[in-house]
């Protein structure tokens, strides 16, 4: 591979989770609240013409920490939701940051995201960095909590 075509360093990836809220404290020291990998809530919704439709509405904190390595510098970090069929429910968009030039330091990012779907199953928050896949989260995301075991 020629210099030319090389990719630069991604950071690395220290945490993506998505919970119901973070807190900072004064040190700066994160603590993600109740992370969560399922979603269960429904409204229903009535068009003009009185027709009646089941949606979930979403509202979760996703966080995402990131370690310079030799990535410091600037970058760019885009987020993607997708449904289960693979659809971005919204565009994809983009957020720039910032990486210390020490290996060990790193970026704190946090979103606060809201959205609502008639579609249950696993939705993914696509995450990329300067367009390179960085990770996918899932969540599972359903009108009633699905029973696990018997």
């Amino acid at each position: 591979m020629s210099e030319s075509s090389a990719k630069p360093p991604l950071p690395y990836l220290k945490a993506a989770v998505i919970c119901e809220r973070v807190l900072r404290e004064n040190d700066n020291v994160l603590s993600a609240i109740r992370i969560i990998d399922r979603w269960a809530s429904s409204v229903e919704r009535v068009d003009p013409d009185g027709h009646v439709t089941r949606v979930i509405p979403v509202k979760v904190t996703l966080m995402v920490m990131l370690i310079s390595g030799t990535a410091g510098g600037a970058h760019t970090l885009g987020l993607a939701l997708r449904n289960p069929q693979g659809n971005e429910l919204r565009e994809r968009q983009q957020f720039p940051f910032e990486l210390p030039a020490q290996e060990d330091f790193g970026a704190n990012l946090l979103f606060d995201l809201g959205f609502q779907t008639e579609i249950e199953g696993v939705h993914w928050f696509e995450l990329t960095c300067d367009d390179q896949l960085l990770t996918r989260v899932p969540l599972g995301v359903y009108f009633e909590l699905p029973k696990v075991g018997g």
